[in-house]
């Protein structure tokens, strides 16, 4: 009898947890099709996203989708606080993700830590390399990397890996994401603009 009543509590429990991640999922994709509701003005998108993301996160708190939907709303809320708490999350669920940690980087060059911000960088730069020396055929590592080097301020390394990506050969949409890249990255600079308020968030 109590061997079958722990086996329907355990079936229960997985059960609750099911509902509970399906119906994260359902909130986190209402919050970001929210966002993007152009009929809605910038205000109202951004808070009602924000309450759907945080509903989503109650019932699922490891919800990849609603984490980084969150930082992105802490960043456009200009709220120093939320993004670092927001990026630390991020950091302690998936450790061995490194642009996570450049992610945080960029949020302390914005917040005036550029020490704390120079060493992060590095310890990022340095997991991209270890993870592209165990295997160097994966593309999205790389434009991770080649990424994290713009940002970091290393141009001139990132423009060598960009180089070398272009000189091997890949799928016909992995060349075309290459060719495309300069024109359709988000350069940094119209983030510290976007943050430093030269431009509106809508501009960036």
């Amino acid at each position: 009898m109590k061997t079958n009543f722990l086996f329907l509590l355990l079936m229960s429990m997985l059960f609750y947890s099911c509902n509970n991640n399906a119906e994260a999922t359902k909130l986190q994709e209402k919050a970001i099709e929210v966002y993007f509701d152009r009929n809605l003005d910038s205000s109202t998108r951004i808070d009602s996203s924000l309450t759907l993301t945080d509903q989503a996160l109650a019932l699922n708190p490891q919800n990849l989708q609603a984490l980084i939907h969150r930082d992105r709303l802490m960043f456009v809320m200009k709220d120093a606080e939320g993004m670092m708490k927001s990026a630390d999350r991020l950091i302690e669920l998936y450790p061995d993700r490194p642009f996570f940690r450049v992610q945080k980087a960029f949020y302390l060059e914005l917040t005036d830590r550029p020490t704390e911000a120079k060493n992060l960088y590095q310890e990022a730069l340095s997991m991209f390399e270890e993870d592209l020396r165990e295997d160097s055929t994966q593309f999205d590592l790389y434009i991770g990397y080649l990424g994290s080097l713009e940002y970091a301020g290393d141009s001139a390394k990132a423009m060598q890996v960009y180089k070398q990506l272009n000189a091997r050969s890949w799928t016909d949409f992995q060349e075309e994401i290459l060719k495309l890249y300069h024109k359709e990255r988000l350069p940094k600079k119209r983030l510290v603009d976007y943050w430093e308020g030269r431009i509106t968030y809508d501009e960036i």
